[in-house]
């Protein structure tokens, strides 16, 4: 009898862990594959889009569910200053895709590693502090965005090219990519400590397959352009770190997270009507 419960309790747990996985996956993939219809129509509103806490949000709602408020808070500092690693991962796949234009192949691949390694190599440093404070975090990350913005400010605001359609191995590649990172990375969090959880919450999740789609499609045509728009919607994050840090204490989990997205969302269409987008192409 004992048996049996004990097998029943653990089929319920894993069924549990599987329904878990199933929602991460569903909602991460959707999300990206609707970024990359969008993209591939208006890069300057992928890049806004890209801006908005999307699969960062997804990774950070399940670190917050299976590891606990307190958990996730604690990561905070570092997953904003986890930010730098996304804008140096931008400018490293913007070097490393000019390095090598005679194969598409071959560029996404070099593209990739450059991006990689320079995430790597900012996460580790953010990783290095000790005693990691907002306030620290906060001068990481200004410091970060805007080099990030002086960077690609001579790229144009806006870009049309004639839509390639999807064939369905990209479909594939792309969903696959994401469904995989997304679980390994919030399974990761049993593991790690809150700095290491919040520095790969910070990962550009969402932007670096559809940056490797974009130029496998179109070379070095569109996603300079959604890079300089990534840019300045990316601060949109940070205040989504920020909001939680004020409302999952007192909304919850639930509604902590869904008044934090849409407080967001507000964020980021008052940022884009400002003038501070009006940059000349």
């Amino acid at each position: 009898m004992l048996f049996v419960t004990f097998t029943i309790n653990k089929f319920s747990t894993g069924g549990r862990a599987m329904t878990m996985i199933l929602i991460k996956s569903a909602v991460t993939a959707f999300m990206i594959l609707l970024l990359v219809y969008v993209t591939e129509r208006n890069p300057r509103i992928g890049g806004i889009i890209a801006g908005l806490p999307g699969a960062t949000a997804v990774m950070m709602f399940f670190f917050t569910k299976e590891q606990g408020i307190e958990f996730a808070l604690s990561g905070l500092p570092y997953a904003i200053a986890g930010l730098s690693g996304s804008t140096s991962f931008a400018i490293g796949f913007y070097v490393g895709g000019h390095l090598y234009t005679s194969n598409t192949t071959a560029q996404a691949i070099i593209a990739s590693i450059a991006g990689l390694g320079a995430f790597l190599a900012t996460s580790i440093y953010v990783t290095s502090i000790q005693n990691l404070t907002f306030a620290k975090s906060l001068l990481i990350f200004v410091i970060s965005v805007s080099t990030m913005i002086i960077f690609f400010y001579h790229m144009p605001s806006e870009k049309k090219v004639d839509t390639k359609k999807r064939t369905l191995l990209e479909i594939i590649i792309l969903f696959s990519f994401i469904v995989g990172f997304v679980v390994f990375v919030t399974e990761l969090a049993k593991v790690l400590g809150p700095e290491w959880s919040g520095v790969m919450a910070s990962f550009p999740t969402g932007p670096a397959p559809l940056l490797v789609i974009l130029l496998l499609s179109y070379g070095n045509e569109v996603y300079p352009t959604m890079l300089k728009n990534l840019a300045r919607s990316i601060t949109t994050i940070v205040v989504f770190y920020l909001l939680l840090v004020g409302l999952l204490p007192l909304m919850g989990l639930y509604a902590g997270f869904f008044a934090s997205y849409v407080l967001c969302i507000a964020y980021l269409y008052i940022v884009n009507k400002s003038k501070y987008n009006k940059s000349p192409n």
